[in-house]
């Protein structure tokens, strides 16, 4: 499953066994292993596992991924650097660091125009 962390609770047992209750979604899940909680934060778009055990969803796998928009603007930048690559290959009088930097130059021009941030 995917998702957005919308709220993180730590929590105790009476025996002082510490866990989490994680909203995902607007539905609740518990993690109950410390390392799995690792660099989660509200806010974080994440992949998820889990298996229901009783009245309540425990988290067995969990990884941060991309939002849409990140992964929508990573996918233009991709496009973008390519198409500018496949131009500057036929530039043969550069050197391969110059290719290299021009097309950086180039991708970003073709990204910011494409994301509606035009550059002169």
């Amino acid at each position: 499953m995917r998702g957005e962390i919308q709220k993180i609770s730590e929590r105790q047992k009476k025996d002082g066994t510490t866990y989490w209750v994680l909203r995902i979604d607007g539905q609740q899940y518990l993690i109950w292993d410390e390392k799995l909680m690792e660099g989660l934060q509200e806010g974080d778009f994440v992949e998820f596992e889990f298996k229901r055990k009783g009245n309540f969803n425990t988290i067995t796998k969990i990884k941060k991924t991309l939002s849409y928009d990140e992964r929508h603007v990573q996918i233009v930048r991709m496009s973008c650097l390519r198409s500018a690559c496949e131009i500057v290959t036929t530039a043969g009088f550069m050197n391969t660091e110059k290719k290299a930097e021009v097309a950086l130059k180039m991708a970003k021009k073709f990204e910011d125009y494409i994301l509606g941030e035009p550059t002169v």
